[in-house]
């Protein structure tokens, strides 16, 4: 199976200019027709987070199999979709953590170098961090090697989502396996790469929902530095998933104005339901994009907004929650972006009616209603994926490991 990078969706949702109009056609000064796909490796590549540097290059991080090793790719884009050659070889890194690693996130700090976090397998999976200076190297000024690994329980841990504070310590946020019952797990490093002890005394912490396995998946910073996690949490009767998000101070305590506990989960619909991204509005307001199962096998793109005491939102949708159906399939949001009028736009995968599953996305006014000014109806789509290449032979694949460890949309040779 061989798998390459493709930037599209993720491009869309990261540059502004988009934003401030009616998105209604691809762009075709990118690459020419607005889509772009690179081949790293010899085998499976995927891309799982994009970042935009302020000169417009773009930086897309994740994996690529080389050898049969999975490793950090970090790639760098001109604005029209090349690949830029002043950047590691041709454009493209690759770094080598452990016996296996992949980016699942990665951000761009004030002074231009790049971070990409995910994990690294050794004896078990740890949250692993490399930094790179913008030539593509890597930053020995980061941990003498540029790579940091933190093991923040005592089995896998799996960094899903990264954000990089306005001092310059990194956040992390994902999966931690403590007794085989997944967790919320946070890490904090210092912009040396060492552990900050001004966080929860070690670095790192873990968030138990009581009766409930938990995976984070998104991470936000508000404007007052305190810090929101979202992402799912099994129910009690261990039959459905919920949202689940967790509020900390900036020492990593557990926010009590937040729901009383720090804590909360949503139950959206008769199946699973998962909160994917998190974003803070201007007025402290917190929206979570995720998926809801309403019945059967059908799953809608699933928008809610939280009051900043954890309340759902009453003037948002219905009750605080939005839900959209593409189709009566399959519909799976990957990403949310606010524009500055207060619009939202949800970006993910929809099964269409002939099975094949495409891009889509849709667009909300501040009230959580579809807006008609966008596509059709407020929904774009479908952007096939048999369009991602001439021969029409590449197409989209979600397993529930790239699922629950990745949360972003792949593809994948028939």
């Amino acid at each position: 199976m061989k798998n390459i990078f493709t930037l599209l969706v993720a491009y869309i949702l990261c540059i502004p200019q988009f934003l401030f109009s009616q998105f209604q056609m691809l762009d075709n000064t990118f690459d020419t027709d607005g889509m772009v796909t690179t081949d790293v490796g010899s085998d499976a590549d995927m891309i799982n987070s994009i970042a935009i540097q302020s000169d417009g290059k773009i930086v897309a991080a994740g994996s690529a199999k080389i050898g049969g090793v999975a490793k950090f790719a970090v790639l760098r884009y001109n604005s029209n979709g090349s690949l830029d050659n002043t950047f590691g070889t041709g454009g493209i890194v690759t770094t080598g953590i452990g016996s296996s690693s992949s980016a699942a996130s990665v951000a761009i700090q004030s002074d231009g170098k790049i971070v990409a976090a995910g994990y690294a397998l050794n004896t078990n999976g740890d949250f692993a961090v490399a930094r790179y200076n913008s030539d593509g190297s890597l930053d020995i000024t980061f941990d003498t090697d540029g790579i940091v690994t933190a093991p923040v329980g005592l089995g896998n841990d799996f960094a899903n989502a990264m954000v990089i504070q306005a001092d310059g310590k990194i956040l992390l946020a994902g999966n931690v396996n403590i007794g085989s019952v997944l967790n919320f797990g946070l890490a904090r490093l210092n912009t040396n790469g060492s552990l900050d002890i001004t966080f929860n005394t070690t670095g790192v912490l873990t968030t138990v929902f009581t009766g409930m396995p938990s995976e984070a998946l998104s991470i936000a910073m508000q404007a007052d530095n305190k810090i929101v996690v979202a992402g799912k949490a099994t129910a009690n009767n261990a039959t459905s998933r919920n949202f689940a998000l967790a509020r900390y101070n900036t020492d990593g305590s557990l926010d009590i104005t937040f729901d009383t506990d720090g804590m909360l989960t949503t139950d959206l619909g008769t199946g699973n339901d998962v909160g994917k991204g998190v974003k803070i509005q201007a007025d402290g307001k917190i929206l979570v994009a995720g998926e809801t199962q309403p019945g059967g096998n059908d799953e809608n793109f699933a928008l809610v907004r939280y009051n900043t005491n954890g309340s759902l939102d009453n003037a948002f949708g219905t009750g605080g929650i939005a839900t959209t159906d593409f189709f009566t399939n399959i519909d799976n949001p990957s990403s949310l972006v606010l524009q500055a009028d207060g619009k939202i736009i949800v970006a993910g995968s929809s099964y269409n009616p002939s099975s094949f599953p495409d891009f889509s996305l849709a667009r909300y006014e501040a009230n959580g209603s579809l807006d008609n000014t966008f596509g059709t109806g407020g929904k774009y789509g479908p952007i096939s994926a048999q369009e991602l290449t001439q021969s029409g032979q590449w197409r989209f694949k979600q397993t529930e490991n790239c699922s629950r460890r990745i949360h972003k949309f792949w593809y994948c040779h028939k």
